[in-house]
């Protein structure tokens, strides 16, 4: 979170993240939450199935391909979809 909050220029607030350890329902995984100044950056893994889910919520503009090249960077895989939503 900080290494991408410096590339897409965003500054950091409040930091949490906790396990989610849920056998009943079989969920294992993290889930992390950076706020960012009027904003959020938000991270969910499930990883049993392996996959990595990422928000980037901002009022102010910022480059999405950056993300997911950081995204691809730190964890590999693949991108199975991505979707841009501009804010008017």
């Amino acid at each position: 979170m900080i290494d991408l909050c410096k590339r897409i220029d965003m500054k950091r607030m409040d930091f949490h993240s906790w396990v989610v350890d849920d056998p009943v329902n079989n969920l294992h995984g993290t889930t992390a939450c950076q706020f960012i100044d009027k904003s959020s950056i938000t991270m969910h893994t499930h990883d049993r199935f392996r996959k990595l889910y990422v928000n980037v919520f901002s009022c102010k503009d910022f480059d999405e391909d950056m993300v997911e090249a950081m995204t691809l960077e730190y964890f590999g895989g693949e991108v199975v979809g991505k979707h841009v939503l501009d804010r008017l």
